[in-house]
């Protein structure tokens, strides 16, 4: 669909008239009377404040005013439907890319310096960041309301047809302590160790899968909280267990990161729609290289 099938009839019609230089063959061609063509010519001409055709018994033909009327009006069709054109190419290529963030430590501490990155390597890209948690993920992807999302959970691809399932993981799962805590002296957690106590998880994961990744956390002692950088800080210095990932070791220098013996990975997957845009797929490579390197 073009500019002038989106706005004004009137335009079309005059560009019909000018370009068949009779009334009633231009009325032909746009499936309206003699009668209603002339009127639409006369209402454009009161509207424009001056004459386009000089009309005679044998046709009509364009005024000085009209020619210069006609040859503006192509510019400005060809601009207008080109710049449809971009904008339709825009949309269907996603460069508006909607991220579910799963928290603030998640997507400002930790991947912060990655986003910094790909936009600068995709200026024309924008990212935007849509709060949820991980148990939203999949239907928010398939509904469309984000485009790209982080799902800590034990759903697979088998099971959702309709999305994409990347997986990815950390090499350690760690229990994080206030240095003041008795654990701390550890330097490693074996699963056992936490036989009877209460385990802090942030809210972005999905309490089966940390139970599936350490059995020996008793059913019932999984306790779900918003991870910021404020809320490890508080409940470590109260002396709660929290299981963070390894990659937060750098952001909490005052905290002891103490991993698995052996060792617990950390899974999730990144999940978007199979029908997908190549910057979406940009994205999720981009992404997966930069967790990969870390």
């Amino acid at each position: 669909m073009g500019f002038f099938d989106l706005h004004n009839h009137q335009l079309q019609s005059f560009l019909t008239v000018a370009e068949s230089n009779s009334f009633s063959s231009a009325a032909e061609k746009l499936f309206i009377s003699h009668t209603a063509l002339i009127q639409q010519m006369n209402t454009l001409e009161r509207a424009l404040g001056f004459h386009v055709f000089l009309r005679s018994p044998r046709g009509v033909k364009l005024t000085d005013s009209g020619k210069m009327f006609y040859d503006g009006l192509q510019h400005l069709m060809q601009e207008a439907n080109e710049i449809i054109t971009r904008c339709q190419d825009l949309e269907e290529n996603g460069q508006h890319i909607r991220v579910g963030n799963m928290n603030d430590l998640h997507t400002f501490y930790f991947y912060a310096d990655f986003y910094r990155q790909f936009k600068k390597d995709n200026l024309g890209i924008t990212l935007d960041f849509i709060p949820t948690v991980s148990e939203n993920v999949l239907d928010m992807c398939r509904s469309g309301v984000i485009d790209v999302g982080f799902y800590f959970g034990l759903q697979t691809q088998a099971e959702n047809p309709d999305l994409v399932f990347r997986g990815a993981s950390i090499p350690n799962m760690c229990i994080v302590v206030s240095k003041k805590n008795p654990f701390a002296k550890k330097g490693t957690v074996q699963a056992e160790d936490l036989s009877g106590k209460t385990i802090l998880a942030f809210n972005v994961s999905d309490p089966a899968l940390i139970y599936s990744l350490v059995p020996a956390i008793d059913r019932g002692k999984l306790v779900m909280f918003d991870a910021t950088m404020q809320s490890v800080y508080e409940y470590s210095e109260r002396g709660s267990l929290i299981i963070l990932p390894i990659w937060f070791a750098e952001q909490f220098p005052n905290l002891m990161f103490l991993p698995f013996s052996p060792p617990v990975p950390f899974i999730y997957q990144v999940v978007y729609r199979k029908e997908h845009s190549t910057n979406v797929q940009k994205f999720v490579n981009a992404y997966l290289e930069y967790d990969a390197n870390l």
